[in-house]
């Protein structure tokens, strides 16, 4: 058996909510020429939403991105202090460049470059050519939340099992299950196991079914969720 530790690759979804995101400041910026403050009310509730996304998609893809942000508020607060008192040099100038040192390195951690990155793709590749029956995907170690798939003739199929157990211990909470099924997935054997079926013949049939595995390791559980430990696992001849 071969394990390898995965940091799904969210770049695709990170690059709509960015243009979701561009998108709905011009809409306010319309919003409020116009005075019309109840559509900017509604606008700014979706801006605050697509924002939370981001941060979550943005965590997946770079462990350090809160301890960025944070070093990133204080880079402003001390030029704005330094600012306001005319103070190029002193305690603030010298814990400026304290931060933005900080700063560079976590900069250095996020751009170097992703282990294993491409692990289930290439897993998913293999599966729509034959040379792998089947694989999993551990959601999360700490919990024992794991994701099967397998392909059966033309047909992906996936199956989340335990269900009863993780709703016991709140591994999944209602908002998981609401999510799984607007994603297509079914109840079976008396809602213990979670159930999807989707077509994977071609190529495109592929990049769907990367688009809902990226969904659920993005949008259905977020990083808290899964602990940081997700992993590929799967036997090899």
């Amino acid at each position: 058996m071969t394990v390898f530790n995965m940091t799904e690759n969210s770049t695709l979804l990170l690059n709509y909510y960015t243009r979701e995101q561009r998108a709905l400041a011009k809409q306010l910026r319309e919003a409020l020429q116009e005075q019309d403050y109840r559509l900017a009310a509604r606008i700014q509730k979706g801006q605050h939403l697509v924002k939370h996304q981001i941060h979550l998609l943005q965590l997946l893809q770079n462990k350090h991105a809160d301890e960025l942000e944070q070093v990133d508020r204080w880079i402003r607060f001390l030029q704005r202090a330094i600012t306001a008192k005319q103070e190029p040099h002193g305690l603030h100038h010298e814990m400026l460049l304290n931060y933005e040192q900080q700063r560079q390195k976590l900069l250095d951690a996020a751009s170097s470059p992703p282990t294993n990155t491409s692990v289930l793709q290439e897993l998913m590749k293999q599966l729509l050519a034959g040379d792998l029956a089947a694989f999993t995907l551990v959601l999360s170690k700490s919990t024992r939340l794991c994701l099967s798939i397998r392909r059966v003739r033309r047909t992906l199929i996936l199956t989340l099992p335990e269900l009863i157990r993780h709703r016991q211990e709140s591994t999944i909470r209602p908002v998981h299950l609401r999510r799984l099924r607007n994603l297509g997935f079914t109840y079976y054997d008396h809602k213990d196991k979670l159930l999807a079926f989707q077509p994977l013949a071609t190529a495109e049939d592929l990049a769907h079914s990367m688009q809902l595995l990226m969904k659920i390791t993005c949008l259905v559980f977020d990083f808290q969720d899964l602990h940081n430990d997700t992993e590929v696992r799967y036997f090899s001849a």
